[in-house]
């Protein structure tokens, strides 16, 4: 008997690391269910299977774009099902315009948003909110990271039953046993882009206040990106740059072993969607410190798995880090409570079926199953 032929789902996404680990959110979470068992039961097929660069000029991302989408002509006709992950702005014109086409085409059809800063463009900008009542109603379904996002965009036009949280999956790690005291200094972690909107600028408060009685600690950055002068120019500025370690984009095994030296992670970020390295820093059992922004506070109880603060209250930040810091009993439990909370939501393994049920119903909905 001849084997049934595995239904193929074209990935609108970047599905690859770069080389010097420079690697957003979104391709972060494709890669993530590209590479999943996923596969076991679709055939996956890469739009993008490379980073595009993330500072381009604008006339060189709408040739980018234009490539994109004579990319996404070419490959639609074989694809059976279009998962489109896509971030605010021009990229859900983009991706959302294929979403449309894919459906006329008679495809099944799902969109994934995950910029933290389409809240702020959905309520500011008319033409965003027109266009996403239109792309919803072309989608059999729409992924929503938290609840907040799946309300928000059900107020936009998404329909309910067809909006569902697909949450975004991490790897698991051991958790491990915080160890404070002795010679070691106390490491406090960010790892992201530097720009403001991430929050950076506060961390440089945060920091001289941690300082103030914890003189020994040190922060450590991975990352870059156009602030990061300016950053440091402020931390020279707060006499606080000799315990600050910029480490630059880290690979993969390089952040695993960041996380794994670290005692507490800090996140000041102004908007989010689900920030990946909140997930990671929990899957390794580090104590997060976060503002409450986007799912966070879905995901982290204040006191229990982890601190929150406002958006831009460095002082509550850095009250948090030296309630962690002064009590090592409490950071294990706070370590262990946040890898219990990804453990139980954000594996891997729950996460894929989620998504694969639903590319099986909209392939269904379009005969093609």
């Amino acid at each position: 008997m001849e084997a049934k032929r595995k239904l193929r789902v074209l990935f609108i996404a970047s599905v690859a690391r770069a080389k010097d680990g420079m690697t957003g959110g979104l391709s972060t979470i494709a890669i993530r269910l590209f590479y999943s068992r996923m596969q076991d039961q679709f055939e996956h097929i890469a739009l993008e299977p490379s980073i595009p660069p993330i500072f381009d000029s604008l006339p060189m991302r709408f040739f980018r774009s234009a490539q994109r989408f004579l990319r996404f002509l070419k490959q639609l006709p074989k694809t059976d099902i279009v998962l489109a992950l896509t971030a605010d702005g021009l990229s859900i014109v983009e991706k959302g315009a294929m979403c449309v086409l894919a459906r006329l085409c008679n495809k099944g059809v799902a969109i994934l948003p995950v910029s933290g800063y389409l809240e702020a463009q959905i309520k500011d900008w008319w033409w965003m909110r027109q266009w996403l009542r239109l792309v919803f109603r072309c989608t059999h379904f729409v992924f929503a990271q938290g609840e907040n996002w799946r309300l928000l965009f059900i107020g936009v036009g998404a329909q309910p039953e067809r909006t569902i949280i697909l949450k975004n999956a991490v790897i698991m790690h051991e958790v491990r046993a915080l160890e404070y005291g002795g010679s070691r200094r106390p490491c406090i972690f960010y790892a992201g882009w530097m720009i403001r909107l991430k929050g950076i600028f506060e961390m440089v408060d945060v920091m001289s206040q941690v300082l103030a009685e914890f003189p020994s600690a040190q922060l450590v950055i991975a990352g870059d990106g156009p602030d990061r002068k300016e950053f440091e120019s402020s931390c020279e500025k707060a006499g606080i740059m000799s315990s600050v370690v910029m480490r630059g984009w880290l690979s993969d095994e390089e952040i695993r072993l960041q996380y794994m030296a670290s005692d507490i992670f800090l996140l000041p970020s102004h908007a989010e969607g689900m920030p990946n390295t909140v997930l990671e820093a929990m899957s390794h059992g580090v104590p997060v410190v976060s503002t409450c922004v986007g799912s966070v506070p879905e995901l982290i109880v204040h006191g229990e798995s982890g601190f929150l603060a406002d958006v831009g209250d460095a002082a509550a930040m850095a009250e948090s880090i030296r309630t962690i810091l002064r009590d090592p009993q409490l950071a294990r439990r706070i370590g262990k409570a946040g890898w219990e909370a990804v453990r139980r939501e954000h594996d891997v393994e729950r996460i894929w079926p989620v998504c694969a049920r639903a590319l099986h119903e909209a392939a269904h909905a379009t005969g093609r199953e």
